[in-house]
């Protein structure tokens, strides 16, 4: 297995996703950084098709995510119109951040569902993982 760990030097040439070619027959293991810079990219492109390429590619390499990378996925899905998928990567984190609390609110705000994100924001408030991670 290759695994590659540049730190946006590719991003800089253009589409990273076609030259690194995630497809199933390659066997490459990318680090966090890479993954969060390579979803960035969609989110600057607006490419919801190669941010779920990102995303699959993702959930069968990487044993354990970290919550940047997680709340990059639920800011890829949000900018890139797909609000639902956005919904489900929050409710499957394991450990959320005030970053990504504040996106989902946001993201409701923005899809015009402010009952969903007053409601959001109550949930975020009553969460006592929000308070344990900003203890540390």
């Amino acid at each position: 297995m290759k695994r590659f760990s540049w730190h946006g030097e590719m991003l800089q040439r253009g589409r990273p996703i076609s030259r690194l070619n995630l497809s199933d027959s390659e066997a490459i293991k990318l680090d966090l950084e890479v993954y969060r810079n390579l979803l960035h990219d969609c989110i600057n492109r607006k490419s919801i098709e190669d941010g779920k390429t990102v995303h699959t590619h993702i959930m069968k390499h990487v044993v354990s995510l970290d919550v940047i990378v997680e709340s990059t996925l639920v800011n890829m899905y949000i900018k890139c119109g797909s609000f639902e998928d956005a919904c489900r990567v929050f409710e499957c984190m394991d450990s959320r951040d005030s970053v990504s609390w504040n996106m989902m609110i946001g993201g409701y705000s923005n899809h015009k569902r402010p009952n969903d994100a007053i409601n959001m924001f109550w949930e975020m408030s009553r969460s006592t993982e929000l308070f344990s991670i900003n203890a540390e």
